[in-house]
């Protein structure tokens, strides 16, 4: 099992994304409404006041400051605005999702870092468990004779 477990980790390490991005937004419910705060920020707004005023989520407490956040985490069309920026810049257009229109200002960009084997070794031990089981139950439905 030992074998297997380190083959899990192995993939589950080459899945994670390489990078990380410590990111702020702007969040309200139209486009309209983005666009005259782009317009604010483009002439020189600070974008946490801004944040702090006018986005529609908790964030705004923080400055609409989302802390780090990983590919993956968040809808595709704000992940792909994210990669798109430097450290420092924020999106020139609004960005659409199922939340609502958001301005996002990345902060800083850091690299992944994996979860040690020990933090994550009995996950793995449980998902190759139950993958062991659903294989078992669906070998057994195979050879099943249903009436």
């Amino acid at each position: 099992m030992d074998v297997e477990l380190h083959q899990a980790y192995d993939a589950y390490v080459t899945s994670l994304p390489a990078s990380e991005y410590h990111v702020a937004h702007i969040l309200v419910a139209t486009q309209n409404a983005a666009s005259l705060l782009l317009v604010r920020l483009q002439s020189g707004a600070n974008f946490a006041r801004l944040a702090r005023e006018q986005s529609a989520d908790d964030s705004k407490v923080r400055g609409g400051d989302l802390g780090w956040i990983a590919p993956g985490k968040l809808p595709t069309a704000f992940t792909d605005a994210v990669k798109s920026l430097k450290p420092g810049q924020f999106t020139d257009r609004p960005v659409h999702t199922t939340y609502g229109w958001h301005l996002i200002n990345l902060l800083d960009t850091r690299s992944a870092s994996a979860p040690q084997f020990d933090q994550v070794k009995a996950q793995l031990a449980e998902n190759i468990r139950d993958n062991r089981y659903q294989r078992f139950l669906a070998d057994s439905l195979d050879g099943a004779k249903l009436q």
